[in-house]
């Protein structure tokens, strides 16, 4: 059912020690968040960490760092971008930026979240860079370093719901969640990487990531997350299509066969808590109430069209980010975010640098289908947590918070790292 894996024996030189350690520390920034917001008290002393995920923040910077200094620059994947997108990234940029600062309400709040969204840009530029030049010939070395590090996240995760106190506010959930949607985001993101690395590997690796797919299925059912399961099934079609007839069908039926077992699993830990279980997570509670309330959207319809209203007397420039919970006051209950990806942008940067950040976006995604396609060994991955993020976004927040900015980053870099020639001017140059 694997894919045939690119032969890194064709590499003698093993990656050295500090490649190790950068990967390791890639692979590890999920837990490394975990651990520093473990927390059942759910203490606003940690809401800080939780809000800007200072742990993942501080492996990007170091992820950077070594760019930089192998480079002497953020690398080849910066000067591999044709005119017209770097054009338009620093339009966008200088637009956004600009925005943050003239925001009515919170300006250094809105400076703040803007400034980690170019973080996690530059952390993009420079891992696709390492990935393309340095560790071209490990990058399914790199895939298994994820592998181990999002495996010991999904066991993280496993040990805090078992540790928790009776009266646990399991909706908050707390350590790297703020709300327990968060956390399906993030088991939904491991889901789809397990189901790549699925494919991609043999032996005792393919049985761990097919093991690591079905705990973060089970998890998946069982937090009674509905948008992360749509990014899920959204991310195996894509992946299908990419993949071609005969290996697509080999996708989706280890994505289904895997579903089942994970079903099941669900179980062995009951929340007693409507928002909790697999009949929420698949639809059923909420299809039979929307039919009572003639709101299939759980109320989402009425955000986007409130959302259209503020974006039609918006500034030029938009509001800001991390402006939605002051300007959407008359919004009940109040909210971060407009729970669409493209009415988030346009809200906070504005219809020049949002319809500049949207087009941008359907770009890199049309670029990682390609990307995939011509190699999907070492990419699928990649493509899969691009489309599953991507999805979630037109029905929640994933471009919100940190931590998903930081696994699509992650994604666009694996789906179009390839090897670096030095004359061509493209935004990917396809293996």
């Amino acid at each position: 059912m694997s894919l045939a894996p690119l032969p890194e024996a064709a590499s003698s030189r093993q990656p050295g020690l500090v490649d190790r350690l950068a990967m390791a520390l890639i692979a590890g920034m999920t837990a490394f968040y975990a651990w520093a917001t473990w927390d059942h008290g759910g203490s606003q002393a940690l809401y800080p960490m939780r809000q800007f995920a200072f742990p993942v923040l501080l492996v990007e910077a170091a992820v950077m760092a070594l760019a930089i200094f192998r480079f002497r620059s953020l690398g080849p994947s910066v000067a591999r971008l044709s005119r017209p997108v770097g054009a338009a990234l620093i339009v966008t940029i200088a637009l956004a930026l600009f925005g943050a600062t003239q925001a009515q309400h919170a300006p250094l709040y809105a400076t703040v979240k803007t400034l980690i969204n170019l973080w996690h840009l530059l952390f993009a530029f420079a891992l696709c860079s390492l990935l393309s030049r340095d560790w071209h010939d490990h990058r399914l070395t790199f895939l298994r370093f994820l592998l181990v590090g999002l495996g010991v996240y999904l066991l993280t995760v496993i040990a805090f719901i078992a540790t928790a106190p009776e009266g646990f506010r399991w909706h908050f959930f707390g350590m790297t969640a703020q709300n327990i949607r968060n956390l399906g985001s993030h088991l939904m993101t491991v889901a789809v990487f397990a189901l790549a690395c699925g494919m991609v590997f043999r032996g005792r690796w393919r049985i761990a990531a097919v093991a690591m797919l079905v705990i973060a299925l089970s998890l998946l059912f069982w937090s009674g997350s509905r948008g992360p399961f749509l990014g899920f099934l959204a991310a195996t079609a894509v992946g299908a299509a990419a993949l071609g007839l005969r290996k697509g069908a080999r996708l989706v039926a280890l994505a289904m066969g895997a579903a089942i077992p994970a079903a099941f699993l669900s179980f062995i830990h009951v929340v007693p808590n409507s928002m909790f279980g697999l009949w929420r997570a698949v639809g059923f509670q909420s299809v039979a109430r929307a039919v009572d309330n003639a709101d299939i959207s759980s109320g989402r319809l009425e955000v986007w069209l409130r959302t259209l209203d503020y974006v039609s007397v918006m500034p030029l420039w938009g509001y800001g980010d991390g402006q939605f919970f002051h300007i959407a006051k008359d919004l009940r209950p109040r909210l971060a975010f407009p729970h669409n990806v493209e009415l988030q942008l346009l809200f906070q940067w504005g219809w020049i640098a949002g319809s500049l950040a949207i087009l941008l976006l359907f770009l890199l995604l049309w670029k990682a289908f390609r990307s995939t396609r011509a190699a999907p060994e070492t990419k699928l991955a990649g493509l899969l947590i691009l489309v599953s993020l991507f999805t979630l976004g037109h029905l929640d927040g994933p471009f919100y918070d940190t931590l998903p900015m930081a696994f699509f980053a992650l994604g666009g870099s694996i789906a179009l790292a390839s090897r670096h020639d030095p004359s061509s001017r493209t935004i990917v140059n396809h293996d």
